[in-house]
């Protein structure tokens, strides 16, 4: 074989290494599943897997959803601020 071919081949199987190892950095549906509850937030995984279309956190791989960790968390936060939100306008009503 020639040494230009030879490039070639290690060119792509590292680039198909690189794309294997951004995509083993998600989140499974469990560990996803386990910081959404520690947020205090009980939802269903069909619920999750919604999330995941509608908000763009994650993605279906090979029958399989990885979860991105970060946007994740971001979507949490800022669910968690919208419910606050909404319990001091209650109180606020309320009195």
């Amino acid at each position: 074989m020639k040494k230009k071919k030879v490039k070639k081949l290690v060119l792509k199987k590292e680039e198909k290494n690189k794309r294997g190892n951004v995509l083993n950095k998600g989140l499974t549906k469990n560990e996803a599943m386990n910081i959404i509850n520690g947020y205090g937030i009980k939802i269903t995984k069909q619920t999750l897997y919604d999330w995941c279309k509608k908000y763009d956190i994650g993605r279906k791989i090979v029958g399989r959803y990885q979860i991105d960790q970060q946007k994740l968390i971001e979507l949490l936060e800022k669910r968690k601020g919208q419910q606050r939100c909404q319990k001091e306008k209650r109180t606020l009503l309320e009195k």
